[in-house]
């Protein structure tokens, strides 16, 4: 038997090599690196907010940068076990985007309520309502955005392994015919 048949006998190269819940690392590493520009440039905009005269003070600006971003950062890491969900079910197009339409909003308003409890946890209640009524529809869409990247991410990073698997299947199974 040929090592092309024998690859494609074994199971190994379909079965995918992470939990259901949890991405592989190469995955966590992508997810941090595509994070980091988005969290530099929210560390100096917390802080100065625009106004460079300011100051800047780095525990401070790092502290608001774990407050505000944290919860949005753990919370998509769940759309990995909804994105397989999705492909194991095999969801259409529309399906899908629809889903991720409605999770999205959804995940913004727990976002949102999950920083408005920190805040009142830190501040007190009027302190997380100060807060809450600067929070203005911008911020809707920017957690949106956040949530349709990581979808995406997901999704593409799920394909990309999909695909190259059938390429290996079909790459095993022409050897395995021109051995036959």
């Amino acid at each position: 038997m040929s090592r092309s048949s024998r690859h494609f006998h074994n199971n190994e190269a379909m079965r995918p090599s992470w939990t259901f819940w949890t991405p592989p690392p190469e995955v966590l590493r992508i997810y941090a690196l595509a994070w980091l520009p988005v969290l530099l440039i929210y560390l100096v905009a917390v802080e100065t907010d625009g106004v460079w005269e300011r100051g800047f003070n780095l525990s401070s600006a790092l502290h608001g940068t774990l407050r505000n971003m944290g919860p949005q950062f753990t919370l998509l890491l769940l759309l990995w076990p909804v994105t397989g969900w999705m492909e194991a079910h095999r969801l259409s197009a529309i399906r899908q985007v629809a889903s991720h339409a409605v999770l999205s909003v959804l995940f913004v308003f727990v976002w949102y309520g999950l920083l408005w409890l920190w805040i009142a946890i830190e501040s007190g209640v009027s302190g997380a309502e100060r807060a809450r009524s600067n929070w203005f529809i911008w911020q809707m869409e920017f957690g949106m955005l956040a949530y349709a990247a990581a979808a995406g991410g997901f999704s593409a990073y799920r394909a990309v392994r999909r695909a190259m698997a059938g390429a290996r299947q079909s790459s095993c199974r022409l050897g395995y015919a021109a051995n036959g």
